[in-house]
C-alpha cells in the first residue's frame, strides 16, 4: 500500500508510471536497488519498529529504512531507469532527485517530526560535521561531481555521505530559486522542469550540462545573478565546487516616518570570496512572528543591506524558511 501510495504522488511529478508492473522483495544487507520494474528493499524496511531497534538500528537508522530507501528507490524507476546518466560525473542527478522526491513523499505522510524540514537539517548537520581524526568536514570530501570517486580510504563512504544530502539540498534550492509564492501552483516551474526532463531524455543520458540547461530554460529573473540568463553561478558553487557557507548579520534600525530604517551587514564565511548566494532574512518579533524583509545576495565576505520594516525587528532572522544550504547562528 505504501509503495503504490509513493508511485501515485511520483506520477503527479514525474509523468506516468513507465512500467506495466512493479515487483517488490526483500535483500538482505543496508542497501537497497530499483531495477527496472523491480525493486530490491533492505530486509531492514520490512520490519516493524521493535525488531529493528534489537536488530542494532538507531532511531535514525529506523527513520532512514522505513521512510526514505524504500521511496528513494521507488523514485528510481523515474530517475535512473527511465532519465539515465551520462557519465559518473552525472550520476549525483538522479540520485539526488530520487532522495529528494523520497523526502517530499515523506512530508507529505504528515509526522511532525520527520518533516522535509526535519530531514534537510539532518543532512546539513552530518555535512558540517567533523570528520573523525581531521580538521575537514564531511561537506569537504568532494563536489557532486565527483560521483564514485568520493569514496576513497579517508572517507570510504564518502559517495553516500555527500551525493545522498548535498544532492537533495540541490535539488531543493532549485525549486525553492523556482518557486512563485503567489502563483495559482507555487511550484510549476519546478514540475515543469521535471515533466520536461523526463520528456526529453526519456532513455536517454542525462548530464550535467545539460540539466543546467533545463534550469535556465525556465529560471526566474532573480535567478540571474550575474546576467545572461545563466546558471553557471550555481553549478560552479554547488555541484562543481565545496563549500558550505556561514552567516552572520549585524544590523541598527531607526524610526523614520516611513517606517523602521534597518541596515546592517552581512557576514559571508567558509566559501571563496567569488561565492554568490541569495539570502532571506526576515524580522523576528517579540511574539515569534517573522515578516520578510527582503533578500540580499551576498557577494565576498559581508554585504551592506538596508529596508524598510513596518515593524520595529528585535532580531533579524538568516533563511528561516530553509531555502539555503548554509550554517547560521
Amino acid at each position: 500500500h505504501e509503495i503504490e501510495e509513493s508511485i501515485h504522488f511520483y506520477q503527479g511529478l514525474s509523468g506516468p508510471f513507465p512500467f506495466q508492473k512493479l515487483s517488490v522483495s526483500q535483500i538482505p544487507g543496508t542497501f537497497g536497488q530499483g531495477w527496472p520494474g523491480l525493486l530490491y528493499l533492505s530486509t531492514y524496511s520490512y520490519l516493524p519498529a521493535e525488531a529493528q531497534l534489537r536488530a542494532g538500528l538507531s532511531i535514525s537508522g529506523q527513520e532512514h529504512f522505513s521512510e526514505l530507501v524504500p521511496f528513494h528507490e521507488v523514485a528510481h524507476q523515474w530517475w535512473g531507469n527511465v532519465v539515465g546518466w551520462d557519465s559518473y560525473r552525472d550520476q549525483w542527478i538522479d540520485e539526488a532527485m530520487a532522495n529528494y522526491l523520497a523526502l517530499l513523499f515523506a512530508d507529505t505522510q504528515k509526522h511532525s517530526d520527520h518533516s522535509l524540514h526535519v530531514w534537510l537539517t539532518r543532512y546539513r548537520d552530518n555535512l558540517v560535521a567533523k570528520i573523525p581524526d581531521s580538521e575537514g568536514t564531511y561537506g569537504d570530501i568532494g563536489a557532486l561531481e565527483l560521483g564514485s570517486r568520493l569514496n576513497s580510504s579517508k572517507s570510504p563512504l564518502g559517495f553516500e555521505q555527500v551525493i545522498y544530502s548535498k544532492g537533495a539540498w540541490v535539488m531543493h534550492m532549485l525549486r525553492e530559486e523556482l518557486r512563485q509564492p503567489n502563483a495559482k501552483d507555487p511550484d510549476e516551474r519546478f514540475h515543469t522542469l521535471l515533466h520536461t526532463m523526463m520528456t526529453k531524455y526519456s532513455y536517454r543520458a542525462l548530464s550535467t550540462t545539460d540539466f543546467q540547461h533545463e534550469v535556465e530554460a525556465v529560471m526566474t529573473k532573480s535567478m540571474d545573478l550575474e546576467g545572461g540568463r545563466s546558471m553557471e553561478w550555481f553549478f560552479d558553487q554547488w555541484v562543481r565546487g565545496t563549500g558550505i557557507p556561514s552567516y552572520r548579520v549585524e544590523f541598527n534600525v531607526r524610526s523614520t516616518e516611513k517606517g523602521f530604517l534597518v541596515r546592517g551587514k552581512l557576514f559571508q564565511d567558509n566559501v571563496p570570496h567569488s561565492f554568490l548566494a541569495p539570502v532571506p532574512l526576515y524580522a523576528g518579533a517579540s511574539a515569534g512572528h517573522a515578516t520578510y524583509l527582503g533578500t540580499v545576495i551576498a557577494s565576498g565576505p559581508e554585504t551592506s543591506f538596508h529596508f524598510i520594516s513596518k515593524t520595529d525587528p528585535r532580531k533579524i532572522l538568516i533563511d528561516p524558511q530553509m531555502t539555503l544550504l548554509c550554517v547560521t547562528p
